[in-house]
């Protein structure tokens, strides 16, 4: 009877000090002990110890131009695509005219203690390793590159390069809109359809030039 009741006493004392934790797939949680790394728990169910242990909770907070979003949240999704919307960054082309591309920013974290220990706020640092990155991009184009050439601005292994350190895979980059001033962009087109109707001059003109030379060919012969 008394070992009953001390094997009692010692289940209830085990249940004060641990709390059970449910981690779904594709989730995980960083326990810390005194204030440093200890462990991550991945898919499963564990008792956790209060006493020893505290969850380490993300505060990830960025800006866009409609939404703020934020995640306060010990638990961290892993090898799972996910997006952000920073909207248009303002941008200005080597022969200083201002453009504002509006990028989607698709990225997947892969080592989440890195994520979590390497820097402070995730979701700021990558939207401004994508601007930083897309302004770069854009400030070495004159306006007429930059649109024909905008699907090429993200150069997706210069913001790896960045952001491996912090344990996130970019997937990729996409860009909305280019951003073009308006009192520019019917002057564009106009530019575009003259230099396209010249590229097919120059094609005819060619041809020609061929046709005409293997006639004389043949009236020589």
């Amino acid at each position: 009877m008394l070992a009953k009741i001390i094997l009692a006493f010692l289940f209830c004392i085990i249940l004060l000090a641990c709390y059970p934790m449910t981690i779904n797939e594709g989730e995980v949680v960083i326990l810390e002990k005194s204030g440093n790394f200890y462990r991550v728990l991945q898919n499963g169910t564990y008792l956790v110890s209060w006493l020893q242990t505290s969850e380490r909770f993300v505060h990830w907070c960025y800006k866009g131009e409609h939404i703020t979003e934020c995640k306060f949240d010990s638990r961290i999704q892993i090898n799972r695509e996910s997006m952000l919307d920073p909207g248009p960054i303002k941008c200005t082309t080597l022969d200083d005219i201002v453009v504002f591309p509006n990028v989607v920013i698709f990225y997947e974290i892969i080592d989440p203690v890195m994520s979590v220990y390497k820097v402070d706020n995730l979701y700021e640092a990558i939207v401004d390793a994508v601007s930083s990155v897309i302004k770069d991009a854009v400030s070495a184009m004159k306006l007429d590159s930059y649109t024909e050439k905008a699907h090429m601005v993200a150069i997706i292994h210069e913001i790896h390069e960045i952001t491996n350190k912090w344990g996130v895979s970019i997937s990729r980059v996409e860009i909305q809109t280019l951003g073009i001033p308006k009192i520019l962009s019917g002057h564009e087109t106009e530019k575009q359809k003259h230099d396209q109707k010249n590229k097919e001059h120059a094609v005819l003109s060619q041809k020609i030039r061929e046709a005409l030379s293997q006639l004389h060919g043949e009236l020589n012969s």
